[in-house]
């Protein structure tokens, strides 16, 4: 994905303050968080939504190293 450069539209790669590829996350046999890779910038608003039990305070939990990754 490549955004427009220029005042509110950082070049892409610029900024980069969290970085995750493939996270997975196992509790047992249940599989919580499945190859997930996202990338956020400085400064930018980013929203997680799904429905309970789809993964979001646990994808969060695992960047805050509460829950170490299976993968």
């Amino acid at each position: 994905m490549t955004l427009p450069a220029g005042p509110g539209h950082p070049v892409a790669g610029d900024d980069l303050v969290v970085v995750a590829r493939g996270v997975t996350k196992r509790f047992g046999d249940t599989l919580a968080l499945n190859n997930v890779s996202i990338d956020v910038r400085r400064s930018e608003l980013l929203v997680l939504l799904g429905l309970s039990g789809s993964g979001k305070s646990t994808l969060l939990r695992c960047f805050n190293g509460l829950h170490p990754v299976t993968s």
